[in-house]
């Protein structure tokens, strides 16, 4: 069992993908954005780790605008990616 594992790796792993969201907002938030083309006006940007078939939502986070950065080492968008990712590795270290 254990070869065909380490001969065939891909088959353990599954598709997933960072997805920007949008949410409509009807209330009072500082970090509300707005776009005309949408069908609701105002809305909360998020960004989603996402399972690619099934499209399950694994971990969130709220995009607080231009000054987002969840890893100032890194340029605002590797640091959304490191830091939604950190869901995967927390989780891998706690099962060893």
């Amino acid at each position: 069992m254990a070869s065909s594992q380490t001969s065939q790796p891909q088959g353990n792993l599954f598709p997933i993908c960072i997805d920007e969201m949008v949410v409509g907002h009807k209330g009072r938030w500082v970090y509300e954005q707005f776009n005309a083309t949408k069908p609701d006006k105002y809305h909360i940007k998020s960004f989603g780790l996402v399972e690619s078939k099934t499209g399950y939502v694994l971990n969130v986070l709220k995009h607080y605008g231009s000054d987002t950065a969840y890893s100032p080492s890194c340029d605002p968008d590797s640091g959304i990616a490191m830091k939604i990712f950190d869901t995967l590795t927390s989780a891998y270290r706690s099962w060893q």
